[in-house]
């Protein structure tokens, strides 16, 4: 016969285990020293790897080389002062061998005096807002330049009548 704490446990653990398995993210948990202890299978299926190639410090060989640098001092930072952080860098997708663009996000648990038991996080796929908020940037860049290269004077004035932008030419 199981003792109620030892079900409330197992329940526990069944309920996080449903948790991490359904949500649209890809999820992970690390133990209070960062090395990853699990990833949910959307993990597997995104980076087509298995445990052997992810857990640990393994991770990091997903991430851009451009972004490796950056998303390890994160993380770091975060381990070494036990507080929960936010980060942005790019994955690499097994299945297109493109890298996509995530929003990474870590919670630690911790006990009573405040010592980090583990940490809880997730990524989520932010690649299509990421594409889009470039486009707009590069929009934004041609229509300065159009207005910049006109022979009118060119200006935008806010709804309280504030002068917002001016091309060269109204100076």
């Amino acid at each position: 016969m199981q003792s109620g704490s030892t079900k409330n446990a197992e329940a526990t653990s069944d309920q996080f285990h449903i948790l991490a398995e359904t949500i649209p993210q890809l999820a992970w948990m690390a133990g209070p020293d960062g090395r990853d202890e699990y990833f949910n299978q959307r993990w597997y299926d995104y980076t087509q790897s298995t445990a052997e190639q992810s857990l640990g410090e393994n991770w990091f060989k997903f991430v851009h080389p451009d972004d490796q640098q950056r998303a390890q001092e994160t993380w770091d930072t975060a381990v070494q002062s036990g507080q929960a952080y936010e980060s942005e860098f790019r994955l690499y997708n097994g299945k297109t061998g493109e890298y996509q663009w995530f929003l990474d996000r870590g919670l630690p648990l911790t006990d009573a005096q405040g010592r980090v038991l583990k940490w809880f996080g997730t990524y989520t796929n932010i690649d299509e807002q990421k594409h889009t908020e470039e486009a707009l940037r590069q929009s934004r860049e041609e229509f300065r330049l159009l207005i910049e290269a006109m022979p009118q004077i060119v200006w935008i004035d806010q709804p309280d009548g504030q002068l917002e932008y001016a091309n060269q030419r109204w100076y």
